[in-house]
């Protein structure tokens, strides 16, 4: 629901800005400078702030379509993109009347059951009314008050479908959906064109909330619809908003999500399971190009393992494209995080298979580290019950 950040003028694959996990981008920039024929395809529905940087990681072969709501804000992001092949329209995006879903949501809610008005985000947002309507469009963008700024002409909305006919692209790798309210909509409408524009992946926001019509912008709706396509979902973002009787800290410097509260909506990440041995057979219609993009979703969406998985079963159409031996030390690296050294590939595997005291919490810590020593099967087992004894002695 909010949407933040700043637009990053283009740059070339070597001069990328580290992310949060700096070797997501080195795995990513092998994989995007061997591409010799295909682009890499974005649609961001919903592009305030600028499309992510992680995908300016296709520098030259990147193109991409953004679209908003907010005329002021994609007035601002022309201004400052510097890729010749990226582009932003301000249109409100919907399901057009001659679409055969059509008659199934014309006048429905687009949820039911909205908590929204009752969270201390609101609050704040109400506090602060006079504050908003003097600050810029950024500065309402920053507090998902779109409407505030200026809007395209919601009397002529446009479709997906349209835009890209527009632009004469045929072929998207990956589609992000945040527009507010009428997303589910949209993904219906575009539901049938999925496997025709051969997408490999999808970022959809999804509300944790709201009633049982089927119409309405709900996960389980979303869920549905999206394994119906053949898209399994391998990442979920669940983000918490707490009530305004008691407010909970907020995780950014601005009103929205809380540290504690309700969990209200959250970011779904739909990509195709190649490597399952139900859709291995749908792999033999792509390029290696195109599976190669799959492997690049992966790792942007912080799924190494998914992407290693994907180089190995197909290491034979990769080799043509990259160095796999490489390419899955950079997973590897990607996998281990801060560890000040990391292991390559083989090394790694050959610690797990030992049952390194690596890949278990030390006591006290959540997340894997070096721990003192190595905890043997019958001490392990018996933390094991005791935890899961004192979760049920509660029930």
């Amino acid at each position: 629901m909010y949407r933040r950040g700043r637009s990053q003028p283009w740059m070339d694959a070597a001069a990328l800005p580290r992310t949060d996990n700096c070797m997501t981008a080195e795995f990513a920039k092998i994989v995007a400078a061997a591409l010799q024929r295909e682009q890499f395809t974005l649609l961001d529905l919903g592009c305030s702030g600028g499309i992510d940087p992680a995908w300016r990681v296709f520098g030259d072969r990147l193109r991409a379509l953004g679209i908003d709501a907010s005329a002021s804000e994609c007035r601002r992001l022309v201004g400052l993109e510097q890729h010749p092949d990226v582009h932003y329209r301000a249109a409100f995006v919907r399901m057009l009347p001659h679409h055969p879903a059509y008659p199934e949501f014309v006048g429905k809610p687009f949820s039911t059951r909205h908590p929204f008005a009752r969270t201390s985000a609101h609050r704040t947002v109400r506090l602060l009314d006079e504050t908003i309507d003097k600050g810029s469009s950024e500065d309402k963008l920053l507090f998902n008050e779109w409407a505030r700024t200026e809007l395209a002409n919601e009397a002529q909305p446009i479709s997906v479908e349209m835009a890209l006919a527009e632009l004469k692209w045929d072929d998207v790798d990956f589609i992000k959906i945040d527009i507010d309210n009428a997303d589910f909509e949209v993904l219906t409408a575009i539901a049938n064109k999925l496997a025709e524009w051969k997408v490999l992946g999808t970022k959809l926001e999804v509300n944790l909330f709201g009633g049982t019509a089927p119409t309405e912008a709900t996960f389980h709706n979303t869920d549905r619809l999206m394994r119906s396509k053949g898209f399994t979902l391998v990442g979920l973002e669940p983000r918490s908003y707490s009530m305004s009787p008691l407010p909970a800290p907020y995780v950014n410097t601005v009103a929205a999500q809380t540290h504690t509260g309700r969990v209200f909506q959250a970011d779904a990440y739909y990509v195709l399971d190649l490597a399952s041995e139900d859709d291995q057979a749908a792999a033999l219609s792509m390029s290696d190009e195109k599976l190669a993009k799959l492997a690049v979703i992966f790792s942007i969406c912080d799924q190494p393992d998914s992407a290693a998985e994907l180089m190995i079963l197909f290491r034979d159409r990769f080799r043509t494209l990259v160095d796999v031996d490489l390419a899955l030390d950079l997973l590897a690296f990607q996998t281990q995080g801060d560890r000040s050294e990391k292991l390559t590939y083989k090394d790694y595997m050959k610690e797990f298979e030992s049952d390194s005291p690596y890949f278990y919490p030390r006591r006290g810590q959540n997340s894997p580290a070096e721990p003192l020593r190595a905890f043997t099967l019958i001490e392990r087992l018996r933390a094991g019950w005791r935890a899961f004894g004192q979760k049920y002695s509660r029930s």
